[in-house]
Formats: structure tokens, C-alpha cells, sequence
């Protein structure tokens, strides 16, 4: 099969026919078809199974044992939506440049929007559902959880990619610096000015698992590196997945670093050094509904939204991407609980969404003695349910099938 065959497949299974007409684009048939990494759905895959372990068991354990979702979440949130947002604008900087050559401009942007913009709208519903009781409407809809911002890190990453890689480098590294004093002081302004009430609104939102500021310099922080894992692929060969390796090693040591030395302070609401409006606390005072152990506080680097918690986060994020390009990319390791680690990574973003579920039907009802019998069997029933839901039904239905509709009603045009 010809290059210009597989390009026009790809792109005949992202637009249908009916929508552009595939044979009308003139293909470089010179370019080289990069092989996917297995590491990348390896990571995503990891992370939405760490993820349903965190949210099942702060639901689901009972009073006597709730606090330790606190403290392991504290230190396992570097699975969370740093490392989805990072996977996020590494996928755009993947689509974009498979592209190039194959779709005019203005086709892939409107794909990049239409996703994004989609994922903005899951994430208001998801807003409206978990707020409606208690914010009124529209406001209820406003908020940005992780599924609403990795919509708009899509659209970002968009843009960010016009710029050079040291300029980039240069903003991201602004942003994540400013981001503490611009937050703090919108945050006074808003207290009795309707504008800066409005604008602190838009970039933190009441109930906010990731604020716009600092998260916004991982779009742009990011796209460098999936811009060098991007040429790593096009190569193809096992001397450049090793210097990806060491290159993502090394910058992710030293933001992790980075991180931890300038964080290492405790900071804790009731003591007057942090905001507890701007920054989340939800796992330390998870954490401390036990009577063995008193913490004070929590290392400034594990709080969300801080300066040091995003080169934490964001070095974390490296070495887990590092590790995973070791294991399946240049070991090529290969069996059935990686396999299916994988394939939990293909279907991730319908596991985040639909692993909601149930956690309602028993919250506050397990102990550690049950919970991991529970767990692991809702983890493999979901597993079971997107697999038969894939191979019957081509996963017609599921929310990435949306995400899909939406990408080709966004690029779709009028056939020559």
C-alpha cells in the first residue's frame, strides 16, 4: 500500500466521502507515514485507571476509611489532569502534522475547533450535573473540569504552534510564574468590581478542577516536546526514540526538581499562608478526617494551581511518558496486561465520562477490606463493555464516536 493509499484512508475514516471528496486531494505521496506510539495510549491508559481508582474511592469508602484517598491522591493527582491536558496538546501536535500535505489549512483548524469546542460542551453538561442544585442557571454550566479544559488546551495548542519553540518556552514560563499574583490579585479586585468579577469568574469558575492560570502554559510548554516526539516518529528508528527518551528524562528530572525544592513549604488555609478559595485542599482535608496522624498542611508543591505544583506536575508527566516510551516503544514489550492497558487508553475518554456511573450507588459504604473487589471488578466490567462495544458496534454511540462527528461536521466543505 502506497503512502498516498494510507493517507487518504485515514483521512477517509475521519471525513466520510460524502463530506470531502478524498480523491480530489493531491497527496505528497513522498511522505512518511509515522508508525503510532504504543506509549502514549500505554500512559493514557494508566492514568484513566488511576483515575477511577481516586473518584470510586473518595465515593465509595466509608467514614473510617475516606482519608486514605486523601493521602494517596495527594501524591498520585501526577495521573490526573496534568497528564491528560499534556497527552491533550501532544494529540493536536500529532494531528496537525499528519495532516500537513493531506488537508488544506483551514480543514484541520476547523477539525482542532470542532473537537474542542464538543468537549467544552460534554464538559458543561457535566458542569450542570454536578452544580445544578447549587449554582444558578447558566452559571451551573460554567466551570473548568478537566474534560471542558482539555477542549480549550485543543484550541490553544492550535495557536501555540505558530509561534517558534523559544517563544513558546518563553510565555509558558511567564504564565506559570505570574499566574499566583495575577490569580491573587484579580481575586481582591473581584471582591467589589463587577468587571473583575466577571473576568476572575472566566478563568477560575466556582467549582474549578483546573483554573486557565497557571494550566495554560502546559499548551504551550508541551507542544515543543510533541513537536520533538513528532520528528522521533517520523524517523522511526530505535536510536531516536532513545535520544526522545533521554530528552524527555532529562527536562522532566529538572522540572520535577524544579518543582519540589521551591515547594517543599507547608501551607495550609487555617494558617493564613495560602488563599483557600484559589487553591484546592480537597485531599488534605480528606486526609486529615482520621485521628492517627496530624498534618499540618500540605507541601506547596502537591496544591494545585501553584507555580511549583506545575513544574511538579509538569516534570512528572515527562518521566511517566519516559517510562512508557521504554517499556512499549523501545523494549517493545508486548503482552495481555499491556495490551489491555492500551486498549483502556484508546477508550479513556469514555471511561472518564461514563465510570461516573455508579459511584453514587455506594457511597460511604465500603471498608479497605472490600473496596479492591469492587474496584477492580467495575474497572474490568468497563473494560468488557467498550470492547464488545467496539468490535459489534464500531463504538457507534460512545462519546468518542461524538467527538468523531463533531471533528468531521467541523471540517467538512462544499466537494470541488
Amino acid at each position: 500500500m502506497t503512502a498516498e493509499t494510507i493517507l487518504k484512508e485515514e483521512v477517509r475514516e475521519t471525513i466520510p466521502d460524502e463530506e470531502i471528496d478524498v480523491s480530489t486531494l493531491e497527496i505528497e505521496t513522498t511522505k512518511a507515514i509515522p508508525r503510532r506510539l504504543s506509549s502514549i495510549d500505554f500512559v493514557k491508559g494508566i492514568a484513566i485507571i488511576f483515575i477511577i481508582i481516586a473518584h470510586t474511592s473518595a465515593a465509595w469508602f466509608d467514614e473510617n476509611w475516606v482519608f486514605l484517598n486523601g493521602i494517596v491522591y495527594a501524591f498520585l493527582d501526577i495521573f490526573g489532569p496534568s497528564l491528560f491536558i499534556f497527552l491533550s496538546a501532544l494529540s493536536v501536535v500529532f494531528s496537525i502534522n499528519r495532516k500537513k500535505g493531506v488537508l488544506p489549512q483551514n480543514v484541520i483548524r476547523n477539525m482542532i475547533f470542532a473537537r474542542g469546542m464538543m468537549m467544552l460542551f460534554i464538559g458543561s453538561l457535566i458542569n450542570f450535573a454536578l452544580n445544578g442544585s447549587e449554582l444558578p442557571f447558566p452559571r451551573s454550566l460554567w466551570g473548568w473540569n478537566i474534560i471542558s479544559f482539555i477542549g480549550l488546551s485543543q484550541i490553544v495548542c492550535y495557536f501555540t504552534l505558530k509561534l517558534s519553540r523559544s517563544a513558546r518556552a518563553i510565555v509558558g514560563t511567564i504564565i506559570i510564574f505570574s499566574s499566583e499574583m495575577i490569580r491573587e490579585s484579580l481575586y481582591i479586585l473581584s471582591q467589589n468590581n463587577p468587571f473583575f468579577e466577571t473576568v476572575f469568574l472566566i478563568l477560575d469558575s466556582d467549582e474549578a478542577t483546573t483554573t486557565v492560570l497557571p494550566w495554560i502554559s502546559i499548551c504551550f510548554i508541551t507542544t515543543i516536546f510533541g513537536e520533538y516526539l513528532y520528528e522521533a516518529m517520523m524517523e522511526g528508528t530505535d536510536e531516536a526514540y532513545k535520544r526522545l527518551f533521554n530528552l524527555f528524562i532529562f527536562w522532566g528530572g529538572i522540572f520535577l526538581i524544579f518543582g519540589i525544592t521551591t515547594g517543599i513549604e507547608t501551607v495550609n488555609p487555617t494558617l493564613g499562608n495560602i488563599n483557600g478559595r484559589l487553591y484546592k485542599f480537597d485531599v488534605y482535608y480528606t486526609a486529615i478526617r482520621q485521628p492517627f496522624i496530624h498534618y499540618p498542611g500540605m507541601w506547596k508543591f502537591l496544591v494545585r494551581g501553584t507555580f511549583s505544583n506545575m513544574w511538579y506536575t509538569m516534570g512528572a508527566s515527562f518521566l511517566i511518558v519516559a517510562v512508557g516510551l521504554y517499556v512499549t516503544d523501545i523494549k517493545k514489550k508486548d503482552n495481555i496486561f499491556i495490551d489491555m492497558i492500551k486498549f483502556y487508553g484508546t477508550v479513556s475518554l469514555n471511561l472518564f465520562l461514563l465510570h461516573y456511573l455508579l459511584l453514587p450507588f455506594y457511597s460511604s459504604y465500603m471498608s479497605i477490606l472490600v473496596y479492591p473487589y469492587f474496584v477492580l471488578t467495575y474497572i474490568g466490567l468497563l473494560g468488557f463493555l467498550f470492547y464488545f462495544w467496539y468490535k459489534f458496534w464500531d463504538g457507534k454511540g460512545t462519546p468518542e464516536w461524538l467527538m468523531s462527528k463533531a471533528t468531521s461536521i467541523g471540517a467538512k466543505r462544499k466537494k470541488k
